[in-house]
């Protein structure tokens, strides 16, 4: 950057300086809250400010060129004259090659890590008036020149809380999991199973009589149509014989399903007693009449083996992070 080291003039904004004047160039500096981000010069060309926790300017990034800068923990840098920040954010004057602190109270001079005059404090408040940041620059800048602050003080805002909460679910094992319950479990699974079993062995019994009694009926209604046309006496025979024939076949399959039917009829009360006496003694609720027994036996399966959220924990962790 040319010119830089003839900065005749420096135009400050709440203690910082914005805009830096010279008899053939200017400099205006982008800030932020948290520090410096930019600046530009009347030339055309800008410069992006890259720092760290202490504002220092730790590299600089132009559209040719970007270039890293290094310091001493003193704040010595050789690599700062294209920039007209430095150490801790401060504004350097090049020609001095020291940091004009508090809008120019005192220098500070980076090669010597120490002050070119005294602090205005009273005499024996400090062991040495010329030192900087109580020699401690690792941890603390003076952008006063004249008042030491720690870093994590600067910038309130780059310290933030982090807050989380975890929910931890503790779970007691399933009925069918549970060495107590199982056996209970896996008998009224069984039950159920079997009461299923009954309920399609019946249904399908009825089914075939139903089919039967569903073709005699469209016969009949054949021979009705037929009788009531002066040429359906021709189909009334084929149409009687049909009627015969599926009669004797439901005579023949009725006498096979009512057995069987019976037999389910018998057996499925007892199967539910045995259903409902388990169930109890898992602590479920036993099937009630004019409830589907398939809806039931899903509902049972469901509450045997799944497993039952007994206690919630909540563990909140609070974290407390500086960029």
């Amino acid at each position: 950057m040319k010119n830089i080291k003839h900065v005749n003039r420096i135009h400050y904004q709440n203690q910082k300086p914005t805009t830096l004047t010279s008899s053939t160039l200017s400099i205006s500096l982008f800030r932020c809250n948290l520090g410096p981000l930019a600046f530009s010069t009347s030339d055309g060309s800008a410069t992006v400010i890259a720092r760290d926790q202490s504002n220092t300017v730790i590299n600089t990034s132009t559209a040719e060129r970007r270039q890293s800068h290094t310091y001493s923990p003193y704040g010595y840098s050789p690599s700062v004259d294209n920039c007209p920040l430095g150490y801790n954010g401060e504004l350097i004057d090049h020609t001095l090659g020291a940091y004009p602190l508090g809008k120019g109270f005192r220098f500070y001079l980076q090669d010597l890590g120490r002050f070119n005059s005294p602090d205005t404090v009273p005499p024996f408040s400090s062991l040495n008036a010329y030192a900087y940041c109580g020699n401690d620059p690792i941890n603390a800048i003076d952008p006063s020149g004249h008042i030491m602050e720690m870093v994590y003080q600067q910038n309130p805002r780059d310290i933030f809380t982090i807050t989380t909460t975890t929910t931890i679910e503790h779970r007691s094992p399933s009925l069918w999991a549970a060495p107590k319950t199982h056996s209970l479990a896996s008998r009224a699974l069984k039950y159920a199973d079997d009461i299923s079993e009954l309920i399609t062995r019946k249904e399908n019994q009825k089914a075939l009589m139903a089919s039967e009694q569903s073709t005699i009926k469209g016969y009949q209604s054949d021979l009705d149509y037929a009788r009531g046309d002066s040429r359906g006496w021709k189909h009334e025979k084929p149409i009687q014989w049909n009627i015969k024939y599926h009669k004797q076949n439901l005579k023949e399959i009725t006498e096979l399903a009512q057995p069987i039917i019976n037999e389910v009829n018998t057996k499925i009360p007892n199967v539910l007693q045995n259903l409902n006496t388990t169930v109890r003694a898992l602590g479920l609720t036993p099937f009630e009449q004019g409830t589907s027994f398939k809806t039931y036996k899903n509902a049972l399966a469901t509450q045997i083996r799944a497993s039952k959220t007994i206690k919630r924990t909540k563990h909140t962790k609070t974290g407390t992070y500086q960029l």
